[in-house]
């Protein structure tokens, strides 16, 4: 029995393939990040920052779509305009600064980004693979 496509153990001949999967990490990490943002027992400042954290690793190699990447990209650089106090971070600091209606207006565009993101399909998840190297 063959092992999983995405799996590459040492005993695998070189002829096997495996699927690229860098968009189906985007899509995982949009939609851990949704979830975060979903999550209506935290203030919505917390929420931002969590989500942020789930995107921080994402690079334009893991999205298809220039489009989003150019969005997120957007997103992270309005998030670390202040300057941080302490250990807290440029995304918190910048998050404290905002008026509330901001804070409302980034967490709508970043709950947009995710929505679009959660639904990524990478070159291959078409059923294609591409060979080992």
């Amino acid at each position: 029995m063959r092992p999983s496509p995405n799996v590459i153990t040492p005993a695998m001949p070189e002829t096997w393939t495996f699927r690229i999967d860098r968009g189906f990490y985007a899509a995982e990490k949009f939609c851990e990040a949704a979830a975060e943002l979903a999550k209506t027992s935290e203030p919505v400042r917390s929420r931002i920052f969590e989500a942020m954290m789930h995107l921080r690793r994402i690079d334009p190699r893991d999205l298809m779509d220039g489009k989003m990447w150019e969005e997120l990209v957007a997103i992270r650089e309005e998030l670390i305009k202040a300057k941080p106090v302490g250990d807290e971070g440029a995304i918190k600091a910048t998050l404290q600064e905002m008026s509330d209606g901001e804070v409302e207006a980034m967490a709508a565009r970043l709950s947009e980004l995710c929505r679009r993101g959660s639904t990524l399909l990478p070159d291959g998840a078409d059923g294609s693979e591409t060979p080992l190297p």
